[in-house]
């Protein structure tokens, strides 16, 4: 018996109402879950602070260094 996998069915796979608005829902969560991880995000902001701002590492040519 073969199997088909549901990568080959070219159609959108139907949903419900009531399947839609638990999507959305399940969505509205998330978003609000990350929203609420972004504001407070002390690793971040501590980095931040210990850099000045900057992210960036500075690139500097190490044969030019004056010994």
């Amino acid at each position: 018996m073969l199997k088909v996998d549901a990568s080959e069915i070219p159609f959108d796979r139907y949903l419900s109402k009531e399947e839609r608005a638990k999507l959305e829902f399940a969505r509205l969560k998330e978003d609000k879950r990350l929203l609420e991880l972004a504001q407070d995000d002390s690793g971040v902001r501590a980095l931040r602070d210990m850099m000045n701002g900057t992210l960036e590492i500075k690139k500097e040519n190490i044969l030019n260094e004056v010994i």
